[in-house]
């Protein structure tokens, strides 16, 4: 019996696509609402149409353990099939990571700064920047004290959340550190385990994986399993009673998908998050076995698929989701400094106009740096395998 890895092609690879742009899109439509709206608790009397905003748009936690899971999943194929060919090279590998993290991480960095600095150059004195104490709830904090040297070099060496802060109003490049030390940490222990090299070199990665898991701290090391879940379905066996059976595959990809939003959604339950105690990642863990879940479903895509509408949407979504996940919060805080007073907005027709509009800025401005700098990884990491042979 095949696995997933057999069976990847551009049908399923045009449903990943459309996945990691559906993702950033709801991480930024979740910053735009914690950013501009006021807490769900402070409404005094929320109407249907209230609560369906606030739904729709509480999803963007949720897009990161997404991520986390798809990481999983493209990381480990790309390691496994090399390891199984004898092509793997440490060298190789370390350059296609990190210049596809750096190609945008430098930019990102640098508009981040860019950013926070006129914003605090013209609007110093607001609470999104200041992080003084407000009557309405919220976890502003002072962005000034983020945009130090240190502060900046261990956002380059991805040591936010365990040497230091995000950088600046940044707050969403904590888990591109979670992403780098599971870009490491997995080819240590697979390698060490299951590659073909000298059983002294095997044992030592293992030990070297195990010591930088202890030493990237309590966080990174619990959301570990989240990322294999997506290694995970690399070894899945294949459903091929799905296979060349287009209205079997939908109704299963749409139970499954039923299957991944409820669990996201019963993670914002009160009730449910009492039962675990207000644990964040117990809840993320029920979000991530649904996605893996609906993910498992979604791969058994084999039917051949037009370079229609759809193709082209999901290409063009995910050529810039890195981008957009990376310089969009700065932008946000700017605007909401520039923009709104300090007390933030409750639902009404033209504040929900507003928050549409500004999605659609966002996502443009993102695009046109992706344009610039995502655009481009090929060809940086071809210029820079070719320097390093």
């Amino acid at each position: 019996m095949g696995s997933q890895l057999d069976i990847r092609n551009k049908a399923n690879s045009a449903h990943l696509d459309m996945i990691r742009g559906l993702a950033a899109i709801g991480v930024l439509i979740f910053h735009v609402r914690y950013r501009f709206f006021c807490d769900y608790s402070e409404l005094p009397n929320p109407s249907l149409l209230d609560k369906l905003f606030y739904v729709a748009t509480s999803f963007g936690h949720d897009a990161v353990i997404v991520f986390f899971v798809l990481s999983g999943f493209f990381i480990t194929a790309s390691v496994v099939r090399e390891n199984t060919q004898l092509t793997f090279s440490w060298r190789k590998y370390f350059v296609n990571r990190l210049v596809r993290l750096y190609v945008v991480l430098i930019p990102g960095l640098l508009l981040t700064l860019a950013w926070d600095n006129i914003g605090l150059a013209f609007f110093g004195s607001h609470p999104i920047y200041t992080g003084a104490s407000q009557v309405w709830k919220n976890d502003y904090f002072p962005v000034e004290n983020r945009l130090g040297v240190v502060t900046l070099v261990g956002n380059l060496g991805f040591l936010q959340t365990i040497l230091v802060q995000p950088l600046g109003s940044n707050e969403a490049l904590w888990s591109l550190a979670y992403e780098f030390w599971y870009y490491l940490l997995f080819p240590m222990f697979y390698i060490g385990i299951w590659g073909k090299g000298s059983a002294a070199t095997r044992i030592s990665l293992v030990i070297v994986g195990l010591v930088t898991l202890f030493a990237v701290g309590r966080g990174i090391a619990l959301y570990f399993p989240i990322w294999l879940l997506g290694s995970a379905l690399c070894f899945a066996p294949q459903m091929r009673t799905l296979h060349n059976r287009p209205l079997l595959f939908y109704l299963a990809t749409s139970i499954a998908g039923l299957i991944f939003l409820g669990g996201a959604m019963l993670g914002h339950i009160g009730a449910v998050k009492a039962l675990f105690r207000n644990s964040v990642i117990a809840t993320d863990y029920l979000t991530a076995i649904g996605f893996a879940t609906f993910l498992a479903v979604v791969l058994q895509h084999t039917q051949p698929m037009k370079n229609g509408c759809y193709v082209r949407l999901s290409q063009w979504l995910a050529n810039f989701s890195y981008s957009l996940y990376v310089v969009h919060l700065p932008l946000l805080v700017f605007l909401r400094a520039w923009l709104t007073d300090a007390k933030p907005y409750t639902p009404t027709v033209y504040s929900v106009s507003l928050a549409i509009a500004l999605v659609f800025i966002v996502i443009m401005y993102a695009n046109a740096i992706a344009l610039m700098t995502e655009s481009r990884t090929s060809m940086v990491r071809k210029s820079a395998l070719t320097r390093l042979q």
